[in-house]
């Protein structure tokens, strides 16, 4: 759902909804994830793929599963006034995974704003998945390394924190800063 605006998606007769609702039914997984100090934890994300059809263990890709995270924000917004309810639990969704991703970063601290440069202050690195050299199913491998870090994930975390969509040109304002515009109802 991060590729199109929700209400041109419910113009174009795609229900944003049920996608989501099909990545929870088939790409929701929950694994054990080693960090690099050997703590040992349960976290719940999204896979590149159904793992089932894979054979394979489930993998939670961080960068998907924080763009699920954006989508949920973009749902929340989107059904902010009409149905507060529905909002509610897209916020708490994406909260949720959000803090997922955190307790996979590998360099831990979170993400903090610094004042004057209008961007996040990275203090935090993500893997690329939650194992190394897994099929993803589309034509790569995650990457080895157990202290591996990703670009890819970690900028989409950084995305979903701000619930920033890369893919609406309007989210970036002419100064270069992130602002996120609710512009889902007003086209």
């Amino acid at each position: 759902t991060t590729l199109f605006r929700s209400k041109k998606m419910y113009e174009n007769k795609i229900d944003p909804e049920k996608i989501l609702d099909f990545i929870e039914k088939r790409c929701k997984v929950q694994v054990e994830y080693t960090r690099p100090d050997n703590t040992v934890l349960l976290i719940e994300g999204f896979d590149f793929s159904d793992p089932r059809i894979l054979r394979r263990k489930p993998v939670i890709s961080c960068e998907w599963t924080a763009q699920a995270v954006v989508a949920y924000k973009i749902m929340a917004d989107y059904f902010s006034e009409d149905n507060p309810n529905k909002s509610k639990d897209y916020r708490m969704k994406s909260d949720y995974y959000m803090a997922q991703l955190e307790n996979v970063a590998i360099v831990k601290g979170g993400i903090v704003k610094h004042k004057g440069i209008g961007l996040p202050l990275i203090v935090m690195a993500l893997p690329y998945a939650s194992k190394e050299d897994i099929d993803t199913g589309h034509g790569w491998r995650t990457p080895q390394g157990q202290q591996t870090t990703s670009l890819a994930s970690t900028i989409y975390t950084i995305f979903a924190n701000e619930g920033y969509n890369c893919f609406e040109l309007d989210s970036l304002n002419y100064s270069g800063h992130f602002q996120y515009k609710n512009s889902l109802k007003s086209e």
